[in-house]
């Protein structure tokens, strides 16, 4: 519903409708990948008629859950530590596995020893991974100014 909302109100909001991704942490990255991996999952909240696909989706300590990865799906990023209690490692390694399988990009960047959600520690290799791989997949060289 909230992608169909950004497209129905693109015009008022400036929003480049072709350029959606979504991204988060935790619980937000564990709803960013279902989000790129559900496109047949759209439930039937919020401006019904409008697409709700992403280009791309960001994950900080999540992982798919509820979907799975197909052919022609996003590209995905993922951060996540080996050492994470709540999202376990291994079911972001899954994730990936999966998407690769499926011929998507998916990078997963890995720290050894890192809990839930080290963002403190990582800040700055975040923010870079996350804003070239976001300039590449939504193609920001050739938007609008």
């Amino acid at each position: 519903a909230a992608v169909r909302w950004l497209r129905a109100n693109a015009g008022t909001y400036g929003i480049d409708p072709t350029r959606i991704a979504a991204g988060g942490s935790s619980a937000g990255a564990i709803t960013a990948l279902n989000v790129a991996y559900g496109p047949e999952d759209v439930g039937n909240s919020g401006n019904p008629g409008y697409d709700s696909t992403i280009k791309s989706a960001v994950s900080l300590s999540g992982s798919r859950v509820l979907t799975r990865a197909n052919a022609g799906e996003p590209a995905v990023l993922l951060f996540h530590g080996t050492n994470d209690l709540l999202v376990p490692y291994a079911s972001a390694q899954t994730t990936v596995n999966e998407a690769l399988a499926a011929g998507l990009v998916a990078n997963l960047t890995t720290w050894e020893g890192a809990g839930h959600v080290p963002y403190v520690a990582h800040r700055t290799e975040i923010l870079d991974q996350t804003t070239n791989f976001l300039w590449w997949t939504l193609g920001l060289g050739e938007a609008a100014s």
